[in-house]
């Protein structure tokens, strides 16, 4: 619904997404999106309006985390989706092989930062 997508885009302070795809033919679109927004407050609405667009998309939740403010999900095909919340930004990863999110989520981690929009790798 719009009105929900104006209200979990307010507070946003920017973003960095990749998208990957190999090159065989009908391989899934790996998305890694990682956003700063403006407060705490503003991440964690925008991760519940993500998590209800995952339940819309028919996506099984999976155990995840919740305490460690970590949302897992698995689409038909058995790709994991997630979301994480830490502090003021949320990481989204979209089509993940199982076996590859958890050390992919970790280096996005380490290594990623939003800073006002800009974006700094090692």
């Amino acid at each position: 619904e719009e009105s929900i997508a104006k209200r979990a885009a307010e507070g946003w302070g920017g973003d960095r997404l990749l998208a990957v795809r190999k090159t065989d033919v009908g391989s899934p679109l790996i998305l890694v999106h990682l956003t700063l927004w403006d407060s705490a407050a503003d991440a964690r609405e925008y991760t519940n309006a993500e998590r209800h667009l995952f339940l819309d998309r028919k996506l099984q939740p999976l155990s995840g985390a919740p305490e460690a403010d970590l949302w897992l999900y698995r689409d038909p095909d058995g790709l994991e989706w997630s979301i994480q919340l830490a502090g003021e930004q949320v990481l989204t990863l979209t089509g993940i092989p199982p076996e590859l999110r958890p050390t992919l989520q970790r280096e996005v981690w380490q290594s990623w930062r939003v800073d006002g929009g800009k974006l700094d790798l090692p």
